[in-house]
């Protein structure tokens, strides 16, 4: 096991050392028009055209003079682990700051391309350095605020029938004898950086609901839901930033849609939850010489190795795994901290399905789905770990 630790001091500059400062950068993901197409289990080569932008975001936090951290929030549907760890390891070296100051996310979008080794290392590499060095060069002081509470844009798809086996309801409009309750965990969690000395705001937001509200037979690219709220986010003159919640066995209500503007409701019913729901922040808890600190471990659950990342931002955590963790253990992390958290899935890397110990005997796709190596209770096993690293920040 190996570890990355590093706490980021203050500064003086009329600042007590608790005041962070942020910056944010957007450029859109040039694409080859040969990329195809990821995130169902097959699909013809290429695209049709593009209904969406694919978007790359990132957020550049720093305390003073401690060197900076950086988000970078991708509209891909997966990055492989060593595509992750060269990304985080060149962005860290041209910022002069530590791989574990930098968390990789995609938005996990089932209308995006392929992340084909070529294509991202020339394109998209060389992008994401850009973003993060110009979110590093304008950083600005901001006051923190939080707030999560229950949103029903999802459900569970999967379904006990009357033998007790699991059925999968894909789509509630094509599947009417199946009946899904809600998400095990239907949080949406925000983190909102108010610029001290002028307007701007920029948002931090989760979900833990699968973006596949287009389905494999739509030849569209799109960010799906997430990209659709981003933009209308953007439009109100918030510069948003998506994550991907513990979404696992998550579906949208409206789902594997074959027209791209069923993707419009759904994003455009989550921005508003998301602007009504920062209407009721509350700040960041922070004490007095609070630092931003972060942890980074590449944790071995017996054939798989997970790079795991925490940061801590006063009272407040952001989680980073790089799996489709189930639902049910997303509200385990926030529930046994007891703290608000940023849980972003399918960061630093991609390690498939991480169910429990009860849906892994259940079986089911996502079950077929789990990496080879798994082992019966290596989701609890994550959650134990996540913990543990966690509370290793004071």
């Amino acid at each position: 096991m190996t570890a990355l630790q590093s706490t980021l001091t203050g500064h003086g500059f009329g600042m007590t050392a608790s005041t962070i400062y942020s910056g944010y950068a957007v450029a859109e993901i040039t694409l080859d028009e040969q990329v195809s197409l990821m995130g169902y289990g097959f699909r013809a080569p290429g695209y049709d055209a593009v209904h969406e932008p694919l978007m790359m975001r990132g957020l550049a936090l720093e305390l003073g003079e401690g060197p900076v951290a950086v988000l970078l929030s991708l509209d891909l549907c997966v990055i492989p682990r060593e595509l992750a760890r060269r990304f985080r390891e060149e962005i860290a070296e041209e910022l002069e700051t530590e791989v574990s100051r930098v968390m990789l996310v995609t938005t996990h979008t089932h209308s995006g391309p392929y992340p084909e080794e070529t294509w991202m290392l020339e394109s998209v590499l060389p992008q994401a350095k850009d973003v993060a060095k110009r979110a590093a060069g304008l950083t600005y002081p901001v006051s923190l605020w939080t707030r999560e509470a229950p949103c029903g844009l999802g459900y569970n798809r999967r379904v006990k029938d009357a033998d007790g086996r699991i059925q999968h309801c894909w789509n509630p409009q094509e599947y009417p004898d199946l009946i899904p309750e809600l998400s095990p965990d239907p949080t949406c969690s925000l983190l909102e950086f108010r610029q001290v000395n002028g307007s701007r705001r920029t948002l931090i937001w989760n979900l833990g609901i699968h973006p596949v509200v287009l389905g494999k037979t739509c030849r569209v690219l799109s960010g799906d839901y997430p990209g659709v709220a981003n933009r209308l986010l953007q439009e109100k003159q918030i510069d948003p930033l998506f994550v991907m919640g513990a979404s696992g066995e998550v579906h949208p209500w409206v789902a594997t849609q074959e027209d791209p503007d069923q993707a419009s409701a759904m994003g455009e019913a989550a921005a508003a939850f998301v602007r009504i729901l920062s209407q009721g922040g509350r700040p960041v808890g922070w004490a007095e010489g609070d630092a931003l600190q972060s942890v980074a471990e590449s944790v071995a659950f017996g054939e798989n190795e997970l790079d795991l990342c925490v940061w801590k931002l006063g009272e407040l955590y952001i989680v980073g795994v790089p799996v489709e963790l189930f639902a049910e253990l997303g509200a385990a992390i926030r529930e046994q901290l007891k703290a608000p958290v940023i849980l972003a899935t399918l960061t630093n890397g991609w390690h498939q399905y991480w169910p429990t110990e009860q849906a892994h005997y259940e079986g089911g796709y996502e079950i077929d789905a789990e990496p080879e190596g798994f082992r019966v209770g290596d989701g609890e096993r994550l959650l134990a770990e996540v913990l543990r690293l966690a509370k290793s920040l004071s």
